[in-house]
């Protein structure tokens, strides 16, 4: 239970207490933020409302607020850096949280593989994920947020002494590339379209390095995620290069809330009114500018 709720007169000069307000108010505050759950306690407000002069007192035992703010549990990848990890605290965590901070908004963030993820959003088990992308099967599927947390961009990689022969997007069409790409992954509709041979690997870390030992023709991922592993797997910088003119796409990595779960809504709404906020006030470009700081200070 959340607080003690008890009956005293006007007069009381409790030393715990911090809040008086009359049986109205106490009301009108009980369902407004949402504080109590059990019926019991609004059944006990009822059966002591004698007049004005009786009031209620609240005593809060862990935190001196009244208006505590809501808690919501959103879902985001464990092995997606420098975005999403286990230890929450990505890009995207940090992005989110500013925005539902800004409308007072806390977010536990629940990690775990992003096909875990689709599957919850997809079978109702699920608020909401982040770091989803609009691709041509599942923009009905969700409710997306406004504005991206971020944009990438993702780039073919190839080994520097194994230059790829392509002037042109339609030059890929050829079975005798293999490309790495990460299973489970949203992919646009032009990339999938392309009929290179594929080859699907756990996480953007075992393509980067399977590139550089040349076990496959290119790696198909982003800017961020090669300057990450690049750095953590210890590779040269002149070893690895991308495409500049071909196959490079735009992104936008969203939040996005399942459209069967009841406040659904209610946060997106929330979310995107605070990323005006962030934006308005130069909190978000202020992390998005720590970011790229500590990314290109990953540069060999």
């Amino acid at each position: 239970m959340l607080a003690q709720v008890s009956c005293m007169n006007e007069s009381s000069s409790d030393p715990n207490c911090f809040l008086i307000v009359s049986h109205v108010n106490v009301i009108q505050i009980v369902y407004n933020t949402e504080v109590f759950h059990d019926s019991s306690i609004l059944d006990y407000l009822n059966s002591t409302m004698n007049f004005s002069k009786h009031i209620i007192i609240f005593y809060f035992s862990f935190f001196p607020m009244l208006a505590m703010s809501t808690t919501i549990d959103l879902y985001g990848e464990d092995n997606y850096p420098p975005f999403s990890n286990k230890e929450k605290n990505g890009l995207s965590h940090k992005v989110i949280q500013a925005a539902y901070n800004a409308v007072n908004v806390e977010v536990n963030f629940i990690t775990m593989p992003f096909v875990r993820i689709i599957k919850m959003l997809d079978e109702n088990q699920a608020l909401g994920g982040f770091n989803l992308i609009k691709t041509h099967n599942i923009d009905d599927k969700y409710l997306f947020a406004n504005s991206p947390i971020y944009v990438v961009k993702t780039y073919f990689y190839y080994l520097k002494n194994k230059p790829l022969p392509i002037k042109k997007i339609s030059d890929l069409n050829n079975k005798a590339f293999t490309v790495g790409q990460v299973r489970g992954f949203m992919y646009e509709k032009e990339f999938l379209d392309l009929s290179f041979s594929r080859y699907e690997a756990g996480t953007e870390e075992q393509l980067v390095a399977m590139l550089a030992s040349g076990r496959i023709d290119a790696a198909y991922i982003t800017r961020e995620a090669e300057l990450y592993y690049r750095k953590k797997l210890n590779i040269a910088e002149n070893k690895i290069d991308y495409l500049r003119d071909v196959g490079v796409y735009d992104v936008p990595l969203y939040l996005a809330f399942n459209k069967k779960h009841p406040d659904a809504k209610k946060y997106l709404k929330a979310f995107n009114e605070g990323m005006v906020i962030i934006n308005n006030n130069g909190v978000l470009k202020k992390i998005i500018d720590t970011f790229n700081h500590e990314l290109l200070s990953n540069i060999n």
